[in-house]
């Protein structure tokens, strides 16, 4: 299913009616990830389907699922307005869904260490919790034979926005994470994909500063 677009506009991104196993498989097959290692969070999928095809039960807890590669949908709610600076050109981004993608978040803290004279090792100050890092690999589809090409110029609008982005998960949302900023992306053509689209983002979690 191809997205209808106006101008700069941009639709739902959607699986072009691949089930969410089907399309899950198809993004560990060109991601090259261990099927044991994955779950599949997204309301309403029970423990019996996310057992028998990924082979792995969510714990529910968020700081169980650092470092695990997690399926779920992502959201960009929109709209998403920049002007490119290349063009001049007035980019506007409307809600974008992928209805399933493949995350791994981790989150690093500020740690302050000082050596002491005499003892080995060194000090420890806690300043404060870093931000996580969301790592997310995906794959657009569209019918046998097709390109999804309007998907990809979409999906490279939203990630060339040179500002901080909405970002909605439900997997996500269990770390509070809401918006933030993609450090780089990877769109790779792979031999015998003509009618898929593999890409991976990388982005950093970001809390809005409120200006008084």
């Amino acid at each position: 299913m191809s997205l209808k677009q106006s101008g700069s506009d941009i639709g739902a991104l959607t699986s072009n009616g691949l089930s969410q196993a089907d399309t899950a498989k198809l993004i560990l097959k060109t991601a090259g990830v261990n099927m044991a290692k994955t779950v599949l969070f997204k309301q309403g999928i029970g423990t019996k389907a996310i057992q028998e095809d990924y082979g792995f039960i969510p714990q529910g807890a968020a700081s169980s699922q650092l470092g695990n590669f997690v399926f779920s949908n992502l959201e960009f709610p929109g709209p998403i307005k920049y002007t490119d600076p290349i063009t001049g050109r007035i980019i506007r981004v409307e809600a974008t869904t992928i209805e399933t993608v493949l995350f791994n978040v981790s989150q690093t803290k500020n740690i302050i260490t000082t050596p002491i004279a005499g003892r080995n090792g060194t000090v420890k100050e806690y300043i404060s919790d870093g931000d996580f890092n969301i790592n997310i690999k995906g794959v657009l589809t569209a019918p046998n034979g097709v390109y999804p090409k309007n998907e990809v110029d979409n999906l490279i609008n939203i990630l060339r926005a040179p500002q901080s982005i909405k970002i909605s998960s439900w997997f996500l949302s269990m770390f509070g994470i809401y918006d933030a900023v993609v450090s780089d992306f990877n769109i790779v053509q792979i031999e015998g994909s003509q009618s898929y689209q593999p890409f991976q983002i990388n982005l950093m979690s970001d809390e809005p500063i409120e200006l008084t």
